[in-house]
């Protein structure tokens, strides 16, 4: 059964289309496989994948099961247009839902009233808005699932889930226990500190490329090759910094390769100019535009570009509010490798900004063979640029908060307590635990961030499955003319096909509201098409013939009366599939 199943919603492992790439929705398969083997009831075996996502505290697996009605292809080809295969993909799933459950073709009315059963086209896309407030993008993920989907853990992985968070909560309480003692610790050093010495302290792990401001060209680890006039040096937050003016810029060929599926952190204090554009840090040509990334500020938003090809296969966000010129403001940028929008975070003196997506769609790995550009890659840049760091992971809100505060660690100390900022305080506090703490709160310290990325880690790895979900706001659905997507007429509202009935008047005018119709009592339709599908999986031919059609078109029914009493006794015994086998 469960094979015909994964038939009917069109399973697969790849989204079809030129492309082909690969897909994870065997967490979906698994569902199904184990809902029959439960003998789930019909009707809820229904209610769940049709909105098993709009149920009351829906569950992890109420959530999978709607993947049923993500089995659609998708197209992620280069020139696909978002538009048209958003649509295709509702128009799936009215056709699929329709006759899965009710053996009709209403397709047939999405350019015109159906030639042969009551549907008219109206009422096509009245069924439609059931389906259409799913909030995706109509070009597809090449590789990988399409949002919205969800980590769908195994029973397996969510029992180790649960210990490892169990295992971090039990740490951070006991770190959070020794706070008191940490304070404690900080009050007596402090008051040894010598005032004379010079510290300083900074977020070091996973930093794979640092250039600390000033125009050397002194031999480092990544050496730094200027094009143009030399540029000046001046007074920066931390020591001594560059101005850059002219399309003066710097280049080092082996520093901050990253793919899509990276995760990278770029850091930099700057000062722009009243021009308040200009490339800040790229890995990209500079025209055309890609492949590559760049952090660039434009009009006074700082911006971070993933290209692959230039607007069709780019993402862009950008800060809301801008930059002021001519003060130094610290800048980060984080990506998650996720290879969406909402995977990028963007903070200004270590505050997380508000975000404007501009592009959301990149199918290829933006890796770029291009050096690492510092104040290029764009449109030049003219302003103070300081301590330029890239990390091959993303950091966390705490520690860009710390290498976010330029004042060192000494001067910190030597400022009164009640005299420092949030900042400085955060800073300090931080890097006593991390470096001058006792052996046991170091160590403690090291047990949470170790306990944090292992869960992490394995949370990553967790299979995915796409679902269906509904937008806080629904779509508004309009009427195809001739069913094309670029030729939206009137507006309709949700409804089913008058032939059809309605829905009751206490049920919710949405996709749950449909789902619980289609399993009602008084809509045996459903009850005749399942039956009849498991007849034909018995005899090879259903009592009728044509299964996916129940409408004028089909064949009727060989035993009209044996077809109506199997339906009556299944919906009788609860809508049990194995007392209907047997």
């Amino acid at each position: 059964m469960a094979g015909d199943w994964l038939d009917l919603a069109r399973y697969a492992d790849t989204s079809g289309y030129q492309t082909d790439g690969p897909r994870d929705m065997w967490r979906w398969r698994d569902w199904v496989i184990e809902a029959f083997n439960a003998n789930m009831p019909y009707d809820t075996f229904t209610v769940e994948q049709i909105a098993g996502d709009m149920l009351p505290n829906a569950t992890l697996s109420q959530r999978i099961a709607t993947g049923f009605n993500r089995n659609h292809r998708g197209n992620a080809e280069g020139g696909a247009l978002p538009e048209e295969f958003a649509v295709e993909y509702v128009v799936d799933r009215v056709e699929t839902t329709f006759t899965v459950w009710l053996g009709l073709t209403i397709r047939c009315a999405r350019c015109h009233e159906h030639k042969f059963d009551p549907i008219s086209q109206t009422e096509f896309y009245q069924t439609f808005s059931y389906f259409n407030n799913v909030p995706e993008y109509g070009r597809a993920i090449k590789e990988g699932n399409s949002p919205p989907f969800i980590k769908a853990p195994t029973r397996d992985q969510q029992h180790t889930l649960k210990r490892l968070r169990e295992e971090l909560a039990k740490l951070r309480a006991r770190r959070e226990a020794n706070r008191a003692n940490l304070a404690k610790q900080q009050q007596e050093w402090e008051e040894k500190f010598d005032p004379k010495r010079k510290a300083d302290w900074t977020v070091r792990d996973g930093l794979a490329f640092h250039w600390g401001g000033a125009p050397s060209r002194k031999k480092q680890k990544h050496p730094l090759r200027w094009h143009g006039s030399t540029p000046k040096s001046i007074d920066g937050p931390v020591g001594r910094a560059t101005a850059l003016a002219d399309g003066v810029h710097a280049e080092t060929p082996d520093a901050g390769d990253f793919g899509y599926f990276d995760k990278f952190t770029i850091s930099l204090w700057v000062r722009p100019d009243a021009s308040l554009s200009g490339t800040f840090v790229s890995r990209m040509e500079p025209t055309p535009r890609g492949p590559g990334y760049s952090v660039d500020i434009r009009d006074g938003h700082v911006q971070l570009n993933l290209v692959k090809r230039w607007l069709d296969d780019s993402l862009r966000v950008e800060t809301k509010r801008r930059l002021e010129p001519g003060r130094w403001q610290h800048v980060s940028v984080t990506y998650d490798g996720s290879r969406v929008a909402k995977g990028i975070c963007i903070y200004v003196d270590g505050v997380s900004e508000e975000l404007k997506s501009n592009l959301d769609a990149i199918n290829q790995s933006f890796a770029s063979e291009e050096p690492l550009r510092i104040g290029a890659g764009g449109a030049p840049y003219t302003g103070g640029l300081d301590e330029v760091g890239i990390y091959n992971r993303v950091l966390a809100p705490d520690e860009v908060r710390v290498i976010g505060t330029a004042t060192t660690i000494s001067d910190i100390v030597r400022t009164p307590a009640a005299r420092r900022t949030a900042t400085e305080r955060h800073k300090l506090g931080v890097a006593f635990e991390a470096a001058v703490s006792d052996k046991a709160s170091r160590k403690l310290r090291a047990d949470v961030i170790a306990a944090e990325r292992e869960l992490a880690e394995f949370h990553e790895a967790l299979p995915s499955v796409m679902v269906m979900q509904e937008m806080p706001t629904p779509r508004p659905t309009h009427f195809l003319i001739r069913g094309q997507y670029d030729k939206p007429g009137k507006r309709v509202q949700p409804g089913l096909p008058a032939a059809l009935g309605k829905l009751p008047s206490e049920a919710p005018n949405n996709r749950l509201g449909l789902a619980r119709w289609l399993v009602r009592r008084d809509n045996p339709l459903t009850a005749r098409v399942a039956v009849n599908r498991l007849w034909q999986q018995h005899f090879g031919v259903g009592l009728v013939e044509t299964p996916e059609d129940f409408g004028a078109q089909g064949t009727p029914p060989s035993h009209p009366e044996l077809l109506d009493w199997l339906a009556v006794e299944f919906m009788e015994s609860g809508w049990n599939l194995k007392a209907l086998h047997k």
